[in-house]
């Protein structure tokens, strides 16, 4: 019967019920009959043709009529709670069963597995980290003008690895070096395939006020134009090994982005 309290239960929900209640009610006669059955034996001993008295079975020595009747309201006692606790495990072995049966008919909506969904969640994940890990290890070369540092290649690789190693050799030929890290909010704007990602496109709106490039001979700023925000798109692909590594990226010029 508690399965009867659920809302949108269908006709179903009632036959379950009705096997309860008959599972229920078979427990509490078994139980009423074994518990009082030294109660309910009659005296056979008479004589026949003389009408029989039925009463309760004295117990061996205990004629104590108080002490009979407190083992009568205990053993009555007893079989209610079992006709209860009986009922209460069919209830709810029956609510278990019916709804494992209706979820595995797909009346009932299945959490998604975990290869629904997830695999576009994670990729972006991996592809936002390789991207701010590379423009991370790119300031951290930018403090010597390292091109050849080993750092980049763990999160750029193609036209974007050859842009970071280009860019950063120019600077060490010049004699300037960068200080300070650019500040980015890098958001994914396109992922494919969309089931299962490969690529991922980044937008981003880098701001460039706390990285500026100076001379290394006397630590001077190389120049006089000021950093500022500039819009970044950058592809993001997962490698043979499972890694995510920028594939190329282009930075536009100043105030391209707010």
């Amino acid at each position: 019967m508690m399965c009867l309290l659920l809302k949108g239960d269908n006709p179903v929900t009632a036959y379950e019920a009705l096997r309860v209640l008959h599972r229920a009610t078979t427990i509490f006669m078994s139980t009423v009959e074994v518990a009082l059955a030294d109660y309910l034996r009659p005296d056979i001993s008479v004589t026949p043709g003389v009408p029989v008295e039925v009463a309760p079975r004295p117990l061996e020595g205990h004629l104590d009529t108080t002490s009979h009747v407190s083992r009568l309201e205990a053993t009555m006692k007893r079989a209610v709670s079992l006709l209860i606790l009986g009922g209460v495990v069919s209830a709810l072995t029956a609510c278990d069963q019916r709804a494992a049966d209706r979820a595995n008919d797909g009346s009932v909506p299945r959490p998604p597995s975990s290869s629904t969904g997830i695999p576009a969640v994670v990729a972006r994940d991996h592809a936002v980290s390789a991207y701010r890990e590379m423009w991370s290890a790119f300031a951290t070369a930018g403090k010597t003008s390292d091109w050849q540092s080993p750092a980049l290649g763990q999160h750029a690789t193609g036209i974007a690895l050859d842009k970071l190693t280009r860019s950063l050799r120019a600077d060490q030929d010049k004699g300037l070096v960068t200080k300070g890290s650019p500040t980015l909010s890098p958001q994914v704007s396109a992922v494919d395939p969309a089931s299962d990602p490969l690529k991922v496109t980044i937008t981003d709106c880098g701001d460039s006020t706390n990285a500026l490039k100076y001379r290394k001979d006397n630590g001077q700023l190389a120049n006089d134009v000021p950093g500022g925000r500039r819009l970044i798109n950058a592809i993001v692909e997962k490698q043979a090994d499972g890694k995510w590594k920028v594939t190329d990226f282009g930075v536009h010029d100043l105030g391209t982005c707010k």
